[in-house]
């Protein structure tokens, strides 16, 4: 009953994939590894002398199972998913490498293959083809069958005339940029700078001959060699060769991108955004390393980053927004910066449906800048979506500190008049909230910053913001990260 119940909990772990009249084909796990599962539907003892042999491009087992018509193997893709007919010099490679397992089941297993045909193949994770179907190979000293048999699937793959022995002896007629990658995939670590440069040159200008899996490998590859010893020249030429090489998900990218740091590569990214934005569906992924661009000392680099997320708001869910707005209420508070998080609180208005946020930086801005005409013009495009019960005990009160300042005056006294004809019509709404002593014990003290208002405008000015900011771990940034920028933020 145990031995049942393995048996059902395997085989609702394995995902159809590809299904021909030969096999079919499973994703599956063996040993906590991906893994292929192939089910044949003729005998496959024939397989059992990959048992005693290992070579790169011929299928490996992992496990055997003649009575029942199948084995596992490590993680495959069914060649017709990867192909592409118009990368003609990657195609010429995939011969090469078949002609050379050909080569070696003949020279060194005394094997024909017997079924060299495009079911036949695979690739694996890396990219890299798999020679399979060996149901009907067998010891032989005659090789005529599998020399004609490759000559026809080099016509159907690459269209060219090409015996074994030509494809062996030449090299696959094919160009170098493949046997460069196997090196590099090697070795690429080991590349003095030059050869770096030389290598990402070769691969941006051949890229239309790499299969997507290449292209994530290469720039997972070039990415993960970037540290904060490699040069300044060299992070951007790398960051570019990433965002130019037709990646085949940018989403995937973006963050680790995000993530360099490195205050020119992020002022790259901020101002070059046609090179990636219509590739993704949303910034989420990376708002908490664009929060970090709002907490930095560069003013440059924190203007660029508002403007960003300005410009692509709409890209940006509303819990998003949320954690943005909290960083520029907790982390902004000099002249410069909050007149910048004034501009773009007026310019993506209609973005942000609950505005408690808002609430709470218009309300220290108003106490806390010099601009505070420009707090209370702000002030007026959203006090409609403000909590109406803490315009009553809050907000209004706050106003009335500043009646007696003459230079915004007016502007007070207009708010003011606009709050009570929209509070008149929300009466019902006040009336009917609880109003207890705890409403409103704090209207008449200063509230620290994590509140919502402040009330003794003369006290709190004097004190001249002595508000404590939030430490970075409440926004998801830890101050190793921050510290490992490579200039002051």
């Amino acid at each position: 009953m145990f031995l049942k119940k393995l048996l059902w909990m395997a085989t609702k772990n394995e995902a159809l994939v590809h299904t021909t009249k030969s096999y079919t084909m499973y994703n599956t796990t063996f040993e906590s590894k991906n893994a292929t599962k192939l089910v044949f539907t003729q005998t496959i003892e024939a397989y059992s002398f990959l048992k005693k042999i290992k070579h790169d491009t011929i299928i490996s087992l992992y496990r055997l199972n003649v009575e029942k018509g199948y084995l596992i193997t490590r993680r495959l893709l069914p060649f017709c998913s990867v192909f592409k007919r118009e990368t003609k010099e990657f195609n010429k490679y995939i011969a090469f490498k078949i002609a050379q397992a050909l080569v070696f089941l003949h020279d060194k297993c005394g094997v024909v293959h017997g079924n060299i045909v495009k079911d036949s193949l695979f690739f694996n994770e890396e990219g890299r083809v798999v020679l399979g179907g060996f149901e009907k190979s067998r010891k032989s000293s005659a090789f005529d069958e599998d020399n004609i048999m490759f000559s026809n699937l080099v016509e159907e793959l690459v269209g060219i005339d090409a015996s074994l022995a030509d494809f062996v002896k030449n090299r696959g007629l094919c160009s170098d940029i493949f046997f460069d990658l196997d090196i590099a995939f090697f070795g690429y670590r080991s590349f003095t700078v030059d050869q770096k440069l030389d290598f990402i040159s070769g691969m941006k200008k051949n890229k239309n001959e790499l299969i997507d899996i290449h292209k994530r490998r290469v720039s997972w590859m070039v990415l993960a060699d970037i540290s904060s010893s490699t040069s300044k020249d060299f992070k951007t030429l790398a960051v570019d060769f990433v965002l130019s090489f037709d990646v085949p998900d940018m989403e995937e990218f973006l963050p680790p991108l995000f993530s360099i740091l490195d205050t020119g590569i992020r002022l790259y990214l901020l101002r070059n955004p046609e090179k990636y934005i219509d590739r993704i569906t949303t910034l989420d992924p990376v708002v908490k390393s664009l929060s970090l661009g709002i907490k930095c000392k560069d003013k440059l680099l924190r203007e660029e980053t508002v403007v960003f997320i300005k410009e692509n708001i709409g890209m940006v869910s509303k819990r998003q927004q949320s954690e943005i707005l909290e960083t520029m209420y907790s982390y902004v508070s000099d002249d410069q910066g909050m007149a910048l998080v004034l501009r773009f609180l007026r310019d993506v208005r209609p973005a942000f449906k609950k505005t408690d946020v808002v609430y709470r930086i218009l309300c220290k801005y108003l106490i806390q800048s010099k601009a505070k005409a420009q707090v209370l013009d702000t002030m007026e495009i959203f006090y409609k979506s403000f909590d109406n019960f803490k315009m009553t005990t809050e907000l209004l009160p706050l106003l009335c500190g500043y009646l007696s300042n003459r230079s915004v005056q007016p502007a007070v006294f207009s708010l003011i008049e606009k709050i009570l004809s929209h509070l008149k019509e929300h009466k019902g709404e006040i009336v009917d909230k609880e109003w207890g002593i705890g409403s409103i014990k704090n209207i008449f003290k200063p509230k620290s910053s994590t509140h919502q208002g402040i009330v003794c405008v003369e006290e709190v000015e004097t004190q001249s913001v002595k508000t404590p900011s939030k430490p970075a771990q409440d926004y998801g940034e830890s101050k190793d990260l921050v510290d490992g920028w490579d200039e002051p933020w």
